[in-house]
């Protein structure tokens, strides 16, 4: 092996030893943005079920109230037929 192959192999020898040292870094820098990711996932999804609850809630007031106006509109026809069946 002359001087320039020896130059040639410990320039690339150098610059695989180097390549390492960056990959800690490049999974470091990866499992951030994933955790970066799955946090904004999450975010959203908390954000979603927050809305979904107060739609449910909503809908359940609607419900009350429709089955209140039900029961009172019965109640109504109830004592009508009531009152029209004791005057017979």
């Amino acid at each position: 092996m002359d001087a320039r192959d020896r130059q040639h192999w410990t320039a690339d020898r150098a610059a695989q030893q180097s390549r390492p040292a960056l990959l800690p870094l490049q999974r470091a820098a990866n499992g951030e943005m994933k955790m970066n990711e799955q946090a904004t996932k999450l975010e959203t999804a908390e954000s979603d079920l927050k809305q979904l609850m107060a739609d449910v809630s909503r809908a359940m007031e609607k419900a009350q109230e429709a089955v209140a106006r039900l029961t009172s509109t019965v109640g109504a026809a109830t004592a009508g037929t009531e009152s029209t069946t004791k005057s017979r």
